[in-house]
């Protein structure tokens, strides 16, 4: 019986080891979860805090911080532009005045009643100004032609 006894105690004590190891690994995992939540959390404030800080000091002299800066710029330019395009694809135009989203055909914005430029006449003043360009290098080329025998 001796030999079943130490068989039960040790069963029993390699038990006990493995539940504490699975409530130790359960409470390290949630220990890692917590570390990855407050450290997410700190990138969020540092984001903020970035922000914050570059709107602020964009127009300042920064030692060491111009390249970054002018990325920044760069990017904030070249995103305004990609929302123009998918504006224009949706068939809508922005407010000059509140920035609201208007449909491209609006005279006036329906949020803040601002006069919304018409989008036909400022492509026929382009027209027209391309096709005067053209028309003067067509002359010229044509003085050139009747110069040369």
């Amino acid at each position: 019986m001796d030999f079943f006894e130490k068989m039960g105690e040790t069963l029993s004590m390699k038990g006990r080891e493995a539940t504490q190891k699975a409530k130790d690994l359960t409470e390290l995992a949630k220990l890692n979860a917590k570390v990855g939540q407050l450290e997410g959390k700190i990138k969020t404030w540092y984001q903020v805090i970035g922000e914050k800080v570059y709107h602020s000091e964009k127009d300042q002299d920064h030692a060491g911080l111009e390249a970054e800066f002018d990325m920044i710029t760069e990017m904030f330019s070249e995103i305004g532009q990609i929302k123009k395009q998918i504006a224009a694809l949706k068939g809508l135009q922005e407010c000059p005045s509140c920035r609201a989203q208007v449909d491209e055909n609006a005279r006036f914005c329906p949020k803040c009643g601002a006069k919304l430029e018409d989008p036909w006449t400022i492509e026929d003043e382009d027209i027209c100004q391309a096709d005067a360009a053209k028309a003067e290098e067509a002359d010229g080329e044509d003085a050139r032609d009747a110069e040369t025998p």
